[in-house]
This record gives C-alpha cells, structure tokens and sequence, in this order.
C-alpha cells in the first residue's frame, strides 16, 4: 500500500516537473520574441533620431540662407 501511494507521488512529481519545464520554455520563446521586438523597436528609434538630426541640420541650413536674404528690420514703439 505504502508502496503504490509513494509511486503515485513520484508519477505526481514528474508531471509536476515536466509542466514546469514546459512553463520553463514557453517564458523562454516568449522572451526571445520580446527581445527581438525591443531589438526591432531600437533600431527604428536609432533611425527616426538619424533622420530628425539630418532634418533639423537641413532646416538650420535654409534658415541661415532665409536669415541671409531679409534685411534685419528694427521695431520702433
């Protein structure tokens, strides 16, 4: 009797154990997916601050041209 209870217990313990491990690899995919997200979303970002830098040098560049071609008026109140 003792015998057959301890094995159900082991059989318990190893199923415990196999649902675990599969808990185990379901978070691991599931971190990768993220991490290759974040990875994805990085690079995007790093684009997006590329092309606002070269945006923003192309803008103070035709505003020096603006700035260049009107006269600098004086308000007199």
């Amino acid at each position: 009797m003792q015998l057959r209870q301890a094995r159900e217990q082991i059989f318990k313990l190893v199923d415990m154990h196999a649902e675990a491990i599969n808990q185990r690899d379901e978070a691991r995919a599931t971190l990768r997916e993220k991490a290759a997200e974040t990875a994805k979303l990085r690079k995007s970002l790093y684009d997006l601050d590329i092309t606002a830098s070269g945006r923003e040098r192309e803008v103070n560049w035709l505003r020096g041209i603006l700035n260049g071609l009107t006269p600098n008026t004086k308000t007199i109140l």
